[in-house]
């Protein structure tokens, strides 16, 4: 595909590398609450890991989810990913971490759900000429850490605390299976990184982790 042509196009070509999801993209910090620094946060760490040939988009938002929320607005990933795409092309990987907020209880919604809003995106994604030449760029779907006990935390007020793990914990293997389907790569976050005490975003300490787990995955998805 394009992607993989572009290392011998142009010496001194730039990798394109879009970072979409919610918080735990944005860089939220479990101490503060407030976001980690650049160097602290798996976006500013991955950009280091994979250096100068490489420019990384941050494309996180506190809250993304994969449909329309009932009390914030403009939180939808399906309206905002077509000019996201638009906005950075030519992207030559789009890193995709969503479904995390999905589980939230204003949104009723299955595992099966969530990963068919997934679906939706990755086929945005996958029918774009946002990538090199007017290709698709390549696509990596990440799963979002495994929620944990949710009772007690500071975020049941907004996550149910019964059923919101056993959801979560459906969501790797409904992933994969659309990253199969559609030629995508993927990664379970849970198996590099661990949750937080608040049991839904990556605990800080996780971090480089991750990044080193998610650059790993970009170079073989670029076969550099």
């Amino acid at each position: 595909m394009g992607s993989a042509a572009i290392s011998v196009k142009t010496e001194g070509y730039m990798y394109t590398v879009v970072c979409f999801g919610d918080t735990n993209t944005w860089g939220y910090d479990n101490r503060s609450g407030e976001r980690l620094p650049y160097g602290e946060r798996w976006t500013g760490i991955l950009a280091h890991e994979l250096g100068d040939d490489f420019r990384i988009i941050e494309e996180g938002q506190p809250g993304r989810a994969t449909t329309e929320d009932p009390v914030e607005p403009g939180k939808n990933a399906k309206k905002y990913i077509g000019p996201c795409l638009e906005s950075h092309e030519p992207v030559d990987v789009f890193v995709m971490m969503l479904g995390q907020p999905d589980l939230k209880k204003r949104f009723s919604l299955t595992a099966c759900d969530i990963s068919m809003g997934i679906e939706v995106l990755a086929k945005i994604v996958l029918t774009s000429n946002a990538g090199p030449e007017h290709r698709p760029p390549k696509l990596l779907i990440i799963s979002p850490v495994q929620v944990g006990v949710v009772a007690g935390s500071p975020m049941e007020n907004w996550f149910p605390s019964v059923g919101t793990s056993e959801r979560s914990a459906q969501l790797p293997a409904l992933y994969k299976r659309i990253a199969d389907k559609y030629g995508a790569g993927f990664l379970e976050a849970s198996t590099v990184a661990a949750t937080a005490e608040d049991a839904i975003h990556i605990d800080n300490g996780s971090h480089k982790a991750f990044a080193c787990a998610v650059a790993e995955k970009i170079r073989k998805l670029l076969e550099i």
